[in-house]
């Protein structure tokens, strides 16, 4: 659908935001919107408090062209979650569906890649908090502190699902809301790790103690110089930009050395091993599912 230039010009001056970190306590209780994907809503009180002031560490990366600078803040006691905070058992998925539940279509409405109009974040993570948070039966929640290094939007205006007052901008740091704990994830999404980049899908204000909603990820992986995305809970296989997985290792959710308790976990039960099967360009996902972004 095409837009006027004007239009888009003013979206883009309202999006884009300064290239520097912002203090890594910057959390807001800006709601009044929830993400309306199934068991990943949040339905609780409207918050309205704040990160607290929690020890940072600086950390260098490799140069990117997308991130805002080369190095990042770690916010928080933990610098690999993986190992400082090990895993136990699989969670349960909500509605009594058991542990060993499979990818979800992306062409259900209003869920996953295909729930208009949310934008989507590019983020990297940048620590996450102590403990879980509970919100209700099989509600447990682990709460990220995500740096965006993009937005992408497809929708007519950010302000729609978010009013003219809440921007994003590139090197800005909110909390996340993200189902399951390092120590009890769910079955096919593994924790997030620290320092790795993931597309964050529809992006939407929660009504808890975290800025953004619940949503599924999508791990971000450069090979050969080209970036492409991994779904954690979603099929990606629809899409024109979907290119089958050939390579058995690339393919494995869970990589050996990394989650190997989860691989034990998974191998006991004599379940199979979630696989991604597809994966997409970064920048021909975005052409194919956003209307414009802004960097």
């Amino acid at each position: 659908m095409k837009r006027l230039l004007a239009v888009l010009l003013c979206l883009a001056v309202l999006c884009m935001a300064g290239c520097g970190n912002t203090e890594s306590d910057t959390t807001s209780g800006r709601s009044e919107q929830t993400d309306q994907t199934p068991g990943e809503q949040i339905t609780e009180t409207p918050g309205d408090q704040t990160a607290g002031t929690e020890p940072s560490r600086t950390v260098e990366t490799a140069e990117t062209t997308e991130t805002p600078s080369e190095s990042f803040e770690i916010v928080g006691p933990y610098t690999d979650i993986l190992k400082e905070r090990p895993f136990d058992s699989f969670r349960s998925f909500e509605g009594g569906r058991g542990v060993y539940v499979g990818k979800s279509g992306g062409l259900e409405p209003d869920f996953g890649i295909d729930a208009a109009p949310y934008p989507f974040l590019r983020v990297r993570v940048v620590g996450i908090k102590e403990g879980e948070h509970n919100y209700g039966p099989q509600r447990i929640l682990s709460i990220y502190y995500v740096q965006v290094t993009a937005a992408y939007n497809y929708g007519d205006s950010f302000s729609d699902v978010f009013g003219e007052d809440f921007t994003y901008g590139a090197g800005e740091v909110y909390t996340l809301y993200y189902i399951g704990t390092p120590e009890h994830p769910l079955y096919g999404r593994p924790p997030l790790e620290i320092g790795k980049e993931y597309l964050e899908l529809n992006a939407s204000l929660s009504q808890g103690e975290a800025d953004l909603s619940a949503t599924l990820m999508m791990p971000i992986e450069e090979i050969d110089g080209v970036e492409y995305v991994y779904g954690y809970g979603i099929d990606l296989g629809y899409l024109d930009c979907a290119i089958a997985i050939t390579d058995e290792e690339e393919n494995q959710i869970y990589k050996p050395g990394k989650h190997d308790s989860m691989i034990a976990q998974v191998l006991a039960d004599g379940e199979e091993l979630p696989t991604f099967d597809y994966k997409c360009k970064l920048a021909d996902l975005i052409e194919e599912k956003c209307r414009y972004w802004v960097n």
